[in-house]
């Protein structure tokens, strides 16, 4: 057994301790479990909503919910994945909010321009996948990223940021957003399809003003 192999069980074992004794009212372990998420909770926040400050306060509503949910968190799956589950679910509601208060300004539709999710389409899992690069590194390129993941679906999005940001695997997202393996595979591939056409379409007027 190598030293990656003995490492993660620790890491689990410790973690079910910790879990355990804040269950219990130890304040000290409830303190470093939240300690411990609190960067990832952030950064996946961060990447869904676009915004610092509602990032800042989702990370406290998740944190928050962490230890008001603890007794229900049964262990089935990691309690990684449970966190990231309540993150995505916390961050789309709050873009789904969003959405309805800026329809409500103009007067109705979809006020991101994205596709409904429940939009049909085929669930056969692709042979190949377009590649997602989401760790930009200028501020304009991030800008630019950000609207591109904003005309997708909040589920696409969040399959990109787990999958491209988080470098989670396909198993976990499957266990995070209670779907099949191949339906995430699939829906992955079309999210990579949509991100990379969002992109060119907002690169294009920047390409036509520098043809003039």
């Amino acid at each position: 057994m190598n030293r990656a192999d003995r490492t993660q069980p620790d890491q689990d074992a410790d973690e079910t301790r910790l879990v355990a004794r804040a269950r219990s009212g130890d304040v000290a372990a409830m303190g470093a479990l939240l300690e411990t998420y609190r960067q990832r909770v952030f950064g996946l926040c961060s990447r869904m909503v676009g915004h610092h400050e509602d990032a800042a306060d989702l990370t406290q509503e998740v944190l928050t919910r962490i230890l008001t949910s603890l007794s229900g968190f049964d262990g089935r799956s990691s309690l990684s994945t449970w966190v990231y589950r309540m993150t995505v679910n916390v961050s789309i509601s709050h873009l789904r909010r969003r959405r309805t208060a800026k329809a409500a300004g103009r007067g109705g539709g979809n006020a991101a321009g994205r596709p409904e999710n429940g939009e049909s389409c085929s669930e056969s899992v692709p042979s190949t996948e377009p590649a997602a690069d989401l760790n930009v590194q200028t501020s304009e390129q991030r800008q630019v990223l950000l609207l591109a993941l904003d005309r997708l679906s909040d589920e696409a999005r969040a399959m990109l940021v787990l999958r491209d940001g988080r470098d989670l695997d396909y198993e976990t997202l499957s266990e995070i957003f209670d779907l099949p393996l191949g339906t995430v595979k699939s829906r992955l591939f079309r999210a990579r399809i949509a991100l990379r056409k969002a992109l060119q379409e907002l690169e294009r007027p920047a390409v036509r003003t520098t043809a003039t």
